[in-house]
């Protein structure tokens, strides 16, 4: 092929993470146990166990436990889970 652009010919692969699972460290941990599974369900729409699940330092996804990192660092300084306004 004539007059093509050799950048076509180079192929460069694409690096994916492994989809294994991630444990909470112990920090974490002590964050969601203080937080309260209730408030962590309605923040993040977690379930229950699943809450419980980080809680005990057991593996989950790790989108799933991004989600409950965000609801916890949105925490207000005296602890309390900042509520959205919609």
């Amino acid at each position: 092929m004539e007059g093509e652009a050799p950048s076509l010919l180079t192929f460069t692969p694409v690096e994916y993470l492994p989809a294994g699972k991630v444990a909470a460290d112990a920090d974490l941990r002590t964050k969601v146990a203080n937080a309260g599974i209730r408030e962590l369900m309605r923040r993040t729409g977690l379930h229950q166990h699943t809450i419980e699940t980080i809680r005990d330092g057991k593996p989950v996804r790790r989108t799933t436990l991004q989600r409950i990192t965000v609801a916890i660092e949105s925490r207000e300084p005296e602890g309390r889970l900042r509520r959205s306004r919609v």
